[in-house]
């Protein structure tokens, strides 16, 4: 299956909702500063989210990111900010994986590190982050993988295990409806 126009326009405008729905400026500008990254443009929309498991196919990561915030926003009893703080890390979970399937790149990246390398990549839009919210902005860094921000409590972000628990559930989904697929197409080519 190799996705058409329509799919990436719509795909577009449901990001596009989602960033546009967020009520914190901060974390909307930043999430608009990370997907107009010249590197990044192209690649976030038309890259894979693996090579064989799950949305492996062009424009699988976008899909698979959007499935995921999409499922973050509609959960229920979630405080405000904590949901768009999960929506940004969900659209940007597998951010690091733009660099890791592109076939002309001059330093592929093993998808095994696409968090840290997508941290790296994230780098100048979060330290604008930070000067413009410092909170939210270490909240983001922790969240991508980067050290854990001050606060008080000694526990991880709840929304960071939230949001991977989605990410799980997308990736499940896609290998039960791949398994499904093939085990019709056997039986049909059989009978």
């Amino acid at each position: 299956w190799i996705p058409d126009e329509s799919y990436f326009q719509t795909m577009v405008r449901q990001v596009s909702a989602l960033i546009d729905a967020l009520r914190n400026k901060p974390l909307r500008r930043f999430m608009t500063r990370t997907l107009l990254n010249q590197e990044a443009l192209h690649g976030y929309w038309t890259s894979p989210a693996s090579r064989r498991d799950h949305h492996a196919y062009p424009g699988g990561l976008a899909e698979h990111s959007l499935e995921v915030a999409t499922m973050l926003a509609t959960s229920t009893g979630l405080p405000d900010e904590d949901r768009e703080l999960g929506i940004v890390f969900a659209l940007l979970h597998d951010y690091g994986k733009i660099w890791c399937y592109d076939p002309v790149a001059f330093d592929p990246v093993d998808a095994r590190e696409h968090e840290a390398h997508g941290l790296a990549k994230l780098e100048f839009d979060l330290l604008y982050l930070q000067r413009e919210n410092p909170r939210l902005g270490g909240l983001m860094v922790e969240l991508l993988g980067g050290p854990r921000a001050p606060r008080e409590g000694r526990y991880p972000l709840a929304i960071g295990r939230i949001v991977r628990s989605f990410d799980q559930m997308s990736c499940e989904k896609t290998r039960r409806t791949l398994t499904k697929s093939l085990t019709t197409l056997a039986a049909e080519e059989f009978a």
